[in-house]
């Protein structure tokens, strides 16, 4: 199950650099758009159309990183005040909660991707993108998310079984104040050691 969660790891921290490079396109576009259109009194089309395409496939290619570093939002006002054995319960509930969501949206998500790839759907739009492509990579970040949450799931599940109820709860609880800290000084250090 570890080698599973590392590989899931590694998959959705590259996904992560991807789409913050992919970003940087949708920029870069609007900005040649604003200054051919000021300039030369002329439209190139297509940016808004595909800063939503990169937005909607940005976002699913980060779901899984977000939950795997527990920087996801939870109200967490009620966890801090229970005790260890509970707050694995609230915990389970959570994880299991957010893998039936993740998995609906595979499966609704699905629906959709392969509407467009049997009716060869393009955009409404002068430049007439196959819908597939942008929908497919949106879906394969949906279906990472779905992996990570299960897999998430399972070694919660699994700690639980096996009674290690503070292993379980240092997995699923929320990132404070001091994670956050310890976060910054690990990517400095590895920052310092890239550099050498």
């Amino acid at each position: 199950m570890r080698r599973v969660s590392d590989r899931l790891t590694t998959l959705s921290t590259t996904m992560v650099w991807l789409a913050g490079g992919l970003l940087i396109l949708p920029a870069v576009f609007v900005s040649v758009e604003v200054v051919v259109r000021k300039v030369f009194v002329v439209s190139v089309g297509g940016a808004a159309e595909y800063s939503e395409y990169v937005l909607a496939i940005c976002s699913s290619w980060a779901f899984g990183f977000t939950l795997l570093r527990r920087a996801h939002i939870r109200i967490d006002s009620l966890h801090h005040k229970l005790g260890d054995r509970a707050k694995a319960v609230l915990d389970v509930a959570a994880y299991a909660a957010i893998t039936m969501l993740a998995a609906l949206l595979v499966w609704h998500g699905s629906g959709v991707l392969g509407f467009a790839w049997e009716h060869g759907v393009r955009s409404n739009t002068p430049l007439r993108t196959p819908m597939w492509i942008p929908q497919g990579l949106w879906f394969f970040g949906l279906v990472v998310f779905l992996l990570i949450c299960a897999t998430l799931l399972a070694e919660l599940v699994l700690k639980l079984l096996r009674g290690d109820i503070a292993g379980a709860v240092a997995l699923a609880r929320p990132m404070d104040a001091a994670d956050e800290v310890e976060d910054i000084m690990q990517s400095e250090i590895v920052d310092k050691d890239t550099r050498k």
